[in-house]
């Protein structure tokens, strides 16, 4: 990691990295100028993801947690749908995303 943090052709990182060095990894990562990509959870608590947060604004950088399912066209369009308002008011929502658990070995 740190080699990469310290090359200068490296603009961005993506962390993939157990959960609970998901934020120290982006907080260097920040630091060291690089925009970054973190899985969920971006932080094991509020306080500390509000941490992460404050670097990126700090160093200027684009920070995502990798929140891919809002990209999906299908939804896209419920969120499109939703903001029209074209079924009218949301009185009430429940999502579930059904995938398979990890394997354990």
């Amino acid at each position: 990691m740190q080699e990469a943090l310290g090359d200068p052709n490296v603009d961005a990182v993506d962390i993939c990295l157990p959960t609970d060095r998901h934020a120290p990894t982006a907080i260097d990562a920040l630091r060291a100028g690089k925009h970054v990509l973190v899985e969920k959870p971006m932080a094991l608590d509020g306080e500390t993801a509000d941490r992460v947060i404050a670097e990126a604004a700090r160093n200027n950088r684009i920070l995502m947690t990798a929140q891919v399912l809002r990209f999906l066209p299908p939804y896209q369009k419920t969120a499109e749908l939703v903001k029209s308002a074209q079924l009218g008011a949301v009185r009430s929502v429940v999502f579930r995303r059904r995938c398979a658990a990890p394997a354990c070995e």
